[in-house]
């Protein structure tokens, strides 16, 4: 089964950190864009508090990335509450095998190639 990916951004997540640039371009976007070279947009899932929403989905909106899922996830959107919303989204039926990648926006610079490697660990069991 295709891999899916879920970015959670919490409530506690400062704003600065997913929308302030560096190197000229937000971490949000380095993150999906490293998710997308890897898992076709609609199974990348943005799961963020409420707060975040609208501002998240208008910078993928910015970059083309429509096919991105941004879901809020339910009070007080937490990360916990965030990641389940994503599974909830990609993996509707809980016996599902289908793996799930969830990146941290703390480590928007990590190379595809990382990501590469746990797909195929995941596949390899």
């Amino acid at each position: 089964m295709e891999p899916g990916a879920i970015l959670p951004l919490p409530a506690a997540v400062d704003p600065a950190a997913i929308f302030s640039p560096i190197a000229g371009e937000e971490p949000l976007v380095m993150a999906v864009r490293t998710l997308l070279s890897r898992v076709a947009a609609p199974r990348v899932v943005v799961a963020v508090a409420e707060s975040l929403v609208a501002r998240v989905h208008d910078v993928l909106a910015a970059r083309g990335w429509s096919a991105v899922t941004v879901i809020a996830a339910p009070a007080p959107g937490d990360r916990r509450r965030a990641i389940a919303s994503g599974l909830q989204y990609l993996v509707p039926e809980q016996l599902s095998s289908a793996p799930v990648l969830v990146h941290d926006h703390r480590h928007a610079l990590v190379p595809g190639e990382v990501t590469d490697r746990v797909i195929a660990g995941l596949a390899a069991g």
